[in-house]
């Protein structure tokens, strides 16, 4: 009689036996499923298993700690945009009328601009860049009206030019005071100032004072 030796499968056919082990297991996981899932469930045996397990392990603290409390009263966060300056200048046109400290403030639109008008009789006193306690009182309540405005913000210094006074120097200063009481009011920071000069005696075009100091309020919010 003569034996006859099959060649030893290489390459992809030597692993051929895996795939059928892999099919067995499957076969036999799901036959005991479906055992499992064919039974009743002995309930007393069950809570015996598990109470035992639950004294032999190690016991866990289990309370909850308490849910915090959804803070009600808490602020929106502001955003980066700038308020429409319509609806802004109708606002601060309710809330100067109402405050006498502003009584002689003018809100106006100018150039695409929202502009508060402070005159230069209200803030300073003489030719000098100190504010007045009245002109002082009049900026921190104008500063508490825009300390949450997102808009961006610059303040222009209007002077009088004369022989022996830079009006522009001078503009600059008046500007630079105001700012800085609109700064300590919480107003942001990075306002930018201006100055301009006029002459002695004349209005501007738009029919105000010419010593004075202008709040304009632009329709971007700062960057």
């Amino acid at each position: 009689m003569r034996v006859y030796l099959l060649p030893k499968p290489t390459g992809a056919a030597a692993g051929g036996w895996l795939i059928t082990l892999a099919d067995l297991i499957a076969l036999m996981l799901c036959f005991f499923v479906m055992m499992f899932a064919m039974s009743s469930l002995d309930t007393g045996r069950w809570n015996a298993v598990a109470e035992g397990m639950r004294h032999a392990l190690p016991a866990r603290d289990e309370t909850k700690a308490p849910r915090p409390e959804a803070d009600t009263a808490a602020k929106p966060l502001p955003t980066d945009e700038g308020l429409d300056l319509g609806y802004l200048g109708a606002l601060l046109s309710e809330r100067i009328a109402q405050d006498g400290s502003l009584s002689r403030a003018v809100v106006s639109g100018r150039d695409g601009s929202l502009v508060v008008t402070l005159p230069g009789d209200l803030l300073f006193s003489g030719a000098d860049a100190m504010l007045r306690p009245e002109g002082a009182r009049a900026v921190r309540r104008l500063a508490g009206l825009l300390a949450n405005v997102r808009n961006e913000i610059a303040v222009v210094g209007h002077a009088t030019r004369s022989a022996d006074q830079d009006g522009w120097a001078h503009g600059i200063a008046a500007g630079s005071a105001v700012a800085g009481l609109l700064g300590e009011g919480g107003v942001r920071a990075g306002m930018r100032v201006l100055g301009m000069a006029a002459a002695p005696g004349r209005a501007d075009g738009v029919g105000l004072a010419a010593t004075r100091v202008d709040i304009l309020v632009r329709e971007d919010g700062v960057r």
